[in-house]
């Protein structure tokens, strides 16, 4: 059996020429941004940070919404997805920001946050998409917050 292999600074991989997993690890090498990489019983998703805008909860379910409004459902509740981006995606995981018992969001989409109307509006400024979503009152505060003390305001 032939062995092909990539390297990158910090990693190498050897892996049979032949083997399904060469074209992702060459993916991987090729462009070295991190993916949250889900997998299944009966399929395997790979998914870009960037393109989360938002992650909901439904019961043991988590639904992942994406910035061109397509939802993946994954069969587990929030806290493991929680703990999923915490682990595979290490500092970018930084991006995200839960909020209460049902909602984690990418930071990167928060274009208004309106505690007294318990609104919290996300957007992407290079798309035509706005997402309308409901948070306590308390959780919107405290995000409101926590960004005012990012940006020093």
């Amino acid at each position: 059996m032939r062995l092909g292999r990539v390297s990158t600074e910090n990693f190498v991989f050897v892996l049979p020429l032949r083997s399904p997993f060469t074209i992702f690890a060459t993916e991987i090498v090729g462009c070295m941004e991190k993916v949250l990489v889900i997998t299944s019983v009966n399929e395997l998703v790979r998914i870009r940070p960037d393109r989360v805008v938002y992650i909901t909860s439904d019961g043991n379910y988590s639904v992942v919404t994406f910035h061109d409004r397509t939802e993946q459902v994954f069969s587990f509740n929030l806290l493991h997805m929680q703990r999923l981006i915490e682990r595979q995606l290490q500092e970018e995981a930084a991006r995200f920001i839960r909020i209460g018992k049902s909602l984690i969001i990418n930071r990167d989409y928060i274009y208004k946050i309106n505690p007294s109307k318990q609104q919290l509006v996300m957007a992407d400024t290079a798309l035509d998409g706005v997402f309308s979503l409901v948070a306590s009152k308390e959780a919107l505060r405290q995000l409101k917050g926590y960004l005012e003390s990012i940006y020093g305001l």
